[in-house]
């Protein structure tokens, strides 16, 4: 084995395919492609909902147990005992694990270096603070995916400092060179020289959909030629809530203008993603770095409006140029800031040129090279 070559046991209940679709899942499935290319071995651990795919010569994907709790952390360590493993990545989000298996992952470390991938630290109990301070103390090293954690880590006493920020990139990426955009409308049906604004991700409460409609509604006083394409699907707790937005656009007298697609494979969104003029995101709680719906406007080089970022962004900020921030959860800001820039095609053209200068930092191939560079360093430690 070569000093490149590794051993790794990565842990991802969502590994894809997966009838449980989920970012974490995307991101740990471009990440293992990556690292099969630089030339690791790799077992990845997946819930049964897993869809089993051939093994390959360097890749074995394990429907290993359908929750991650007490039992599945017995047989957790069992499996790390009899196997010799160079290093464990644990792709951690607090709703994938029990507390039990968190333990059982700790005491692994005992047996093989721990490195935790952080894509969400805590949810908002004592409880699951204290499960995250656990893994932060016990592994060998950590990766974070944004800056929200990058930020709570350098705040957070007693915990080591020596950690690497590594982003996410897009789980949809272009289909090729982009088509001329009044092509991509006609191949939709779409009027080609009507307004249309995309949103792309997951339907679920804090992604400012309501914001949007409201102010689609205004944006319906000064012109009634747009449209806007809600792409997306539903989480299985969220079904209520595409009761709420559809209720929503009759309320609000949007049901001409408003396209909701519902589920789409990947393909026929970046085909969608094509025909919009404006791409708008205008999350309630801010924008950030983790939400793939973002990296993947920087992937299609889209002129982006999102919320100002919840906290100091080194991507997300006035001076890179190449988003147009709105404040979060106002309408009115929103449908004037929509507007001229439907009406400023000079400022789209730069808004989408900065954005694809965004680019390389989020693409799987650099996110691939550094994370095998930091697993490198901290197995050297």
């Amino acid at each position: 084995m070569t000093a490149k070559q590794l051993r790794i046991c990565i842990i991802c209940p969502h590994f894809p395919p997966n009838d449980f679709a989920c970012g974490v899942g995307d991101y740990t499935g471009h990440v293992v492609d990556e690292l099969l290319k630089i030339g690791h071995d790799i077992t990845v651990l997946s819930s049964t909902l897993h869809h089993t795919q051939p093994k390959t010569d360097r890749l074995i994907v394990a429907p290993f147990t359908r929750t991650f709790g007490c039992m599945a952390g017995f047989r957790f360590l069992l499996l790390i005992r009899k196997n010799s493993f160079d290093l464990i990545n644990m792709q951690h989000t607090p709703a994938l694990y029990g507390f039990w298996f968190r333990v059982a992952v700790c005491f692994a470390g005992f047996i093989t270096p721990v490195i935790v991938t952080f894509h969400t630290l805590h949810g908002s109990t004592i409880f699951s603070k204290a499960q995250a301070l656990m893994l932060l103390a016990l592994s060998r090293g950590f990766i974070s995916t944004n800056e929200e954690i990058t930020r709570i880590l350098k705040q957070t006493p007693f915990i080591r400092k020596d950690f690497a920020q590594i982003p996410i990139g897009a789980n949809i990426v272009p289909l090729g060179q982009r088509p001329d955009r009044r092509q991509a409308k006609r191949s939709l049906n779409l009027p080609e020289e009507c307004l249309v604004i995309a949103n792309f991700g997951l339907f679920y409460p804090g992604r400012g959909i309501e914001t949007l409609l409201r102010a689609c509604h205004s944006l319906k006083i000064k012109t009634g030629h747009f449209r806007l394409l809600l792409l997306g699907a539903l989480r299985e707790i969220d079904h209520t809530y595409i009761t709420l937005v559809q209720n929503l656009v009759r309320e609000l007298g949007l049901d001409t203008h408003v396209v909701l697609t519902g589920d789409l494979e990947p393909k026929a969104v970046s085909a969608h993603l094509s025909t919009a003029d404006i791409y708008c995101v205008p999350f309630d709680k801010g924008a950030s770095i983790r939400r793939t719906t973002l990296i993947t406007a920087i992937e299609h080089g889209l002129a982006t409006v999102t919320t100002t970022a919840a906290i100091p962004s080194a991507y997300l900020n006035d001076k890179s140029g190449a988003f147009c921030f709105v404040p979060a959860q106002n309408p009115e800001v929103l449908a004037e800031t929509l507007w001229q820039l439907w009406n400023n095609s000079l400022r789209r053209e730069t808004l989408e040129t900065r954005i694809i200068a965004l680019r390389p930092a989020f693409a799987w191939g650099s996110i691939g090279r550094d994370l095998n560079r930091e697993l490198h360093r901290i197995l050297a430690k």
